[in-house]
């Protein structure tokens, strides 16, 4: 059986509906800040050549924070995530990585600062300003930039005041609307952003940018899936860019292609989580 579409559910399945309806689902939570029309959008093409590749029927689930993340493995309720970096250290015991996305050749990314203030140039320039953050587990949005002031001898005060925004976008759309003076972010959303919204980027730019680098957001099972079932998924991903349908998706996402899982390229966010329990 190949189906050609999936299911859309923002809630967990009940083990009835699995048990009486379907024995062939795939359970595929998204680490996503957008709407659900567009992470519809965006991952539904890859989901629906996983389930033409495998014959699993993907049901798609949607959550914001890596915590709301860390609950669906803990419960087993979902089988595959497209998570972010720090969802996968903060879980790893419940998760195996079965590939990694990898951007512009290249399968790290690293924490930058930005502003659109003449005056902010440098992290010295923040002093006494105002931030937006992402996720208070959020490597590139949070913990990085929190980092930074730790090892300086510092701490969040030297920020006038900070706000979280939960969304990359929504950070840069309160440094654009004048909320914040400057905003923590993924280095590779903030290209991405620039090049996809020259309209709006004509003044932004890069305060600070840190030289720790990590994994890019991987793609997980859960630890005790079906070996068999793992091994095909991630198959069907590390072939993709040999096949021109897999090729046309992973350029819609904006992937070179998926590499094999690098469980080290994730060290660096266990090394500041250690520092700050110290």
């Amino acid at each position: 059986m190949q189906p050609d579409s999936y299911i859309n559910l923002s809630e967990k399945l009940s083990n009835s509906y699995l048990e009486q309806k379907r024995t062939n689902l795939l359970r595929v939570v998204v680490s996503s800040n957008l709407s659900p029309k567009e992470t519809i959008h965006i991952y539904q093409p890859l989901l629906q050549y996983i389930s033409k590749k495998t014959g699993f029927q993907c049901v798609l689930m949607q959550k914001k924070t890596n915590f709301e993340i860390k609950d669906l493995f803990n419960s087993k309720s979902v089988d595959i995530g497209i998570i972010t970096a720090s969802a996968y250290v903060l879980d790893q015991d419940q998760m195996n990585i079965i590939a990694i996305p990898v951007i512009n050749n290249d399968l790290t990314f690293s924490s930058v600062i930005i502003s659109n203030k003449d005056n902010i140039r440098k992290f010295e320039d923040l002093k006494g300003k105002s931030i937006a953050f992402t996720d208070i587990a959020s490597f590139s949005g949070y913990l990085i930039p929190l980092y930074y002031l730790k090892e300086n001898n510092l701490d969040i005060n030297y920020f006038s005041n900070h706000i979280f925004t939960f969304n990359s976008s929504d950070s840069i759309s309160a440094l654009l609307d004048n909320i914040v003076d400057a905003a923590a972010l993924n280095s590779k959303f903030f290209k991405t952003y620039i090049k996809e919204n020259p309209e709006k980027s004509q003044n932004l730019h890069i305060v600070w940018q840190s030289p720790i680098r990590i994994g890019n957001p991987p793609v997980v099972a859960r630890k005790d899936i079906n070996p068999e079932i793992e091994k095909r998924i991630k198959d069907v991903l590390i072939n993709m860019n040999s096949d021109p349908e897999g090729e046309r998706i992973l350029k819609a996402l904006g992937y070179d292609k998926f590499s094999q899982s690098q469980p080290t390229l994730y060290l660096p966010i266990k090394m500041i989580l250690k520092k700050f329990e110290q």
